[in-house]
């Protein structure tokens, strides 16, 4: 791949968190706007939802959002969900760091939103990653490999891998402190996924503050010229409706991140960096083999 003819990465996270954001990202695929999108197997509207997906397979990877965080759980009230809600991400994270995640409640859940995806969609997932992207964190990450093992080992399934190093982070100036800190979580699953060989970005973005009403342009440009030989974007469009509301925090950003994405100007912003959409699940500079260990984190 030449320097004239970059590869990126961009892929909508959330369908199947509520009906505007998944017509939302339908018409982005649709419009050949989009790598994938990563979908939320939770919710019991999810496999009439699902439908809403076929026949774009050729156009998108679709993958699975795996959501371990604040919705109710697949499984039930479990030591993961002991109120029959799945954590907060700060208590995840406590628990990831501390060693305290029940590893059988985990496993179970991450199977159960595998199995519910499979039979939605009839095929296993083209990707994974994670809502709040917490597939990354401590404990986390084993049992996702570990669920995901047969995918993994046939070499038809990508990770998301969060890790970008900080120089970049700190020369792209979004969110650094939250990018940086995502990328530090991010780093145990960044060694794991390189010393499998599994199919994987390389460079993240895609961290902001969703403000309300923020220009998202001016973001995704830093996005896009700030990245890695093959960085995946990660985003967030959407319209609002009432389920939206009431499932997310996240709300009056998404439509701006459509509006962006939709119009002339993102196809512009790829052309000025002599960049073209790509899909992990296609990608040919991806060869399926151990490699050796990446470099130390800080440098």
């Amino acid at each position: 791949m030449s320097t004239l003819d970059r590869i990126v990465f961009v892929y909508a996270d959330d369908f199947g968190l509520a009906d505007g954001v998944s017509r939302a990202i339908v018409a982005l695929i649709e419009a050949g706007r989009l790598s994938g999108t990563g979908c939320m197997s939770v919710f019991p509207d999810w496999a009439p939802r699902a439908r809403w997906l076929d026949g774009l397979e050729d156009r998108a990877d679709i993958g699975l959002h795996l959501t371990l965080t604040d919705h109710p759980p697949l499984t039930g009230v479990s030591a993961l969900a002991p109120r029959g809600c799945l954590p907060p991400l700060k208590r995840l994270l406590r628990l990831s760091l501390a060693g305290r995640l029940d590893q059988a409640a985990l496993r179970a859940e991450i199977r159960a939103q595998v199995d519910a995806f499979v039979q939605a969609r009839g095929q296993w997932p083209a990707f994974v990653d994670g809502h709040h992207h917490a597939h990354v964190l401590p404990g986390v990450r084993e049992a996702v490999l570990a669920e995901l093992a047969a995918p993994l080992a046939a070499g038809t399934l990508a990770v998301r891998d969060c890790w970008e190093p900080p120089a970049r982070v700190v020369a792209r100036g979004v969110a650094v402190p939250r990018a940086l800190v995502l990328s530090a979580l991010a780093w145990g699953m960044h060694r794991r996924l390189g010393a499998l060989g599994v199919r994987r970005n390389e460079g993240f973005s895609g961290v902001h503050a969703f403000a309300p009403g923020a220009p998202y342009r001016p973001l995704f440009q830093r996005f896009l010229r700030v990245g890695g030989p093959r960085a995946l974007i990660g985003c967030h469009p959407g319209w609002v409706d009432d389920t939206l509301s009431a499932r997310d925090r996240v709300v009056d950003s998404r439509p701006g991140e459509y509006t962006y994405l939709a119009s002339p100007a993102f196809l512009e912003d790829l052309a000025d960096i002599n960049a073209r959409l790509g899909r992990l699940s296609r990608d040919p500079s991806f060869e399926a083999k151990r490699v050796d260990p990446p470099p130390p984190l800080w440098t």
